[in-house]
């Protein structure tokens, strides 16, 4: 989890140029995911709950919850497996991003 956050902060960093831009841009991603994933309030099967599967929070949690949960080993694997592949994937899009753009100071 802190692997995909710290990608996804150096994206919107390297996306955009200002501080004040990069905070607020950051804080309402945290915030929307944290409503897609349903971490304010449990969402209706539905639309939402669907786009909220591809979130950062909801894997987090899931795999948390699965712990918390006393559920088999290989289903917590799973959630960290998909937890994983997308810190993976921030991380390649990251590096991409950097490289072609650099870092602007």
């Amino acid at each position: 989890m802190i692997l995909a956050s710290m990608s996804l902060a150096i994206v919107v960093m390297l996306l955009f140029q200002s501080d004040s831009m990069i905070a607020a841009i950051f804080q309402t991603g945290i915030m929307i995911m944290t409503f897609l994933s349903g971490g304010f309030t449990p969402l209706p099967d539905g639309f939402l709950k669907q786009v909220g599967s591809y979130t950062l929070n909801y894997w987090g949690m899931q795999s948390m919850f699965q712990l918390m949960l006393g559920n088999e080993t290989s289903i917590v694997a799973h959630h960290l497996l998909i937890l994983v592949c997308m810190a993976i994937g921030l991380s390649l899009i990251a590096f991409l991003v950097y490289r072609k753009g650099g870092y602007h100071e």
